[in-house]
């Protein structure tokens, strides 16, 4: 299984079920169940700006965020270019589709990675 590290708020708006399409500059052939990994960074400026617009949205963020921790699993269904994607997430150029996702019961401290890794879990079984 790969892992993508992605930024907070989006992290958990995407294991929350809230942002079914993830934006990278690149796309990949890889099809299939992603580790989802809340990178370290937590820059509040960054997160409370993205906070404004997913309250906008009427999507009420959680008050306390994991940084640095494998949070939970989703599929990777398709990836496609801004244009054929829909929906206030999509922003490109390449928009992952992400579906069924799945928090863990208890995140895992993981260290994140620039592009798709395997997933290597750092001493316990996946739990959901």
């Amino acid at each position: 299984m790969k892992s993508l590290t992605v930024k907070q708020p989006w992290a958990w708006a995407i294991i929350a079920g809230k942002k079914p399409i993830e934006n990278r500059s690149w796309s990949t052939a890889y099809r299939g169940r992603l580790v989802i990994v809340a990178g370290k960074s937590a820059v509040r400026s960054y997160i409370v700006d993205r906070e404004k617009f997913l309250r906008a949205l009427c999507i009420t963020p959680p008050e306390h965020y994991f940084h640095g921790y494998a949070i939970g699993t989703v599929d990777l269904i398709d990836v496609v270019s801004v244009s054929e994607a829909h929906g206030p997430f999509a922003e490109g150029p390449y928009c992952w589709i992400l579906r069924n996702p799945a928090p863990f019961r208890s995140p895992l401290p993981y260290q994140g990675h620039l592009s798709l890794r395997e997933f290597v879990s750092p001493t316990q079984p996946l739990t959901w």
